[in-house]
Formats: C-alpha cells, sequence, structure tokens
C-alpha cells in the first residue's frame, strides 16, 4: 500500500546483487530512496544501497545494526500488526506531506505539481482523497 500511496515500487522477495551498481544488468534500479523493514533480513540490498549512495530509511528495532542507514525509525519490527501500522503511519505521513506542499505551492502562486500546472486546489484535493480513504 505504501508503494501504491506514494507510486514507489515495492521489491520483495529474493534480492538480485548489483541490482543498484550494475547499470549493464536488465534488472538495474535507479532508485532515489529506499526504506527497510527488516535490517538482518534486507542486508543485501541495504549494502547495494550504500554502494550506490541511496538515502536509506529504515523500522528499526532496539537491536538492529545501523550501518548504512540514514534515518532510523524506532520502533517493534518483530510483528505482522506492529509493521504494518508502522508502514500506515510512514503512508499518512507521506500523503500528508506531498498534500500539504502542492497546496502550498499553489496558494502562492508556484506550480511544482507532478501531473500539470494548471491544477487548483480542488482539483488536488479530490485527487487526494480517494487515497486517503484507501488507507
Amino acid at each position: 500500500m505504501f508503494a501504491a500511496a506514494t507510486r514507489g515500487t515495492r521489491i520483495a522477495g529474493c534480492f538480485t546483487s548489483g541490482t543498484f551498481t550494475h547499470q549493464i544488468q536488465a534488472a538495474f534500479w535507479e532508485l532515489l530512496l529506499q526504506v527497510v523493514t527488516d535490517l538482518r533480513a534486507d542486508h543485501q540490498p541495504l549494502t547495494g544501497a550504500s554502494y550506490a549512495n541511496l538515502p536509506t530509511t529504515a523500522l528499526c528495532n532496539t537491536d538492529s545494526p545501523l550501518q548504512f542507514v540514514d534515518i532510523a525509525i524506532p520502533g517493534s519490527n518483530r510483528g505482522a500488526p506492529s509493521v504494518g501500522l508502522r508502514w500506515w503511519v510512514l503512508t499518512q505521513e507521506v500523503l500528508h506531506t506531498h498534500l500539504h506542499y502542492h497546496l502550498q505551492s499553489n496558494i502562492r502562486g508556484r506550480s511544482h505539481h507532478v501531473s500539470s500546472s494548471t491544477e487548483t486546489l480542488e482539483t488536488l484535493k479530490r485527487k487526494s482523497e480517494p487515497l486517503l480513504k484507501r488507507l
């Protein structure tokens, strides 16, 4: 749900080494930000992101190793309910910040919209309501 709401891409399952660094590979990904749920299980993407100088945000437990992590969000990552709640809160914050940024830009007369520079406040609010209701 986080990836869908933020127009990101979710990588789940096996991770191929060199996905972020080897541009010749067919499976090459050029990311802007990486968010990791479990630092111990996701050590390969974390190391790969460090080689490509990608900023990494991680949902960390108290005993998680913080090597190669730029932003650590503390909390339990042991159970599905706590991880799901943390992803939900992160999604809410990203959507709230994104909506606030676009509303403030439109009020000041600047146009920083991704889809169109002619969107009004009402159009932007109307587009964001279904996303907020799904969450």
